[in-house]
């Protein structure tokens, strides 16, 4: 259960990414009077980010500096 909540926390975090920059382009725009340019400038922003968090997501957690059993395997093999 634990992990779902996690997910599920992170799978929130990454819909405030998409529509925090969004809404502070819009505030910009508001503010200095232009016409939705820092809008989509965020909006787009706010995507590009939310897809590079998702893709991380959905990839699962890295190993790093691991050596896994399958390359382990392979370097006893050569030798």
């Amino acid at each position: 259960m634990a992990k779902s909540f996690s997910k599920a926390s992170e799978v929130t975090s990454i819909s405030i990414m998409m529509i925090v920059p969004g809404l502070v382009g819009y505030w910009i725009d508001q503010n200095i009077g232009s016409v939705l340019v820092f809008t989509l400038l965020g909006l787009v922003l706010g995507m590009g980010v939310a897809v590079r968090q998702l893709m991380l997501l959905v990839s699962g957690p890295v190993d790093v500096g691991r050596v896994s059993k399958a390359d382990s395997d392979e370097d006893s093999q050569q030798s």
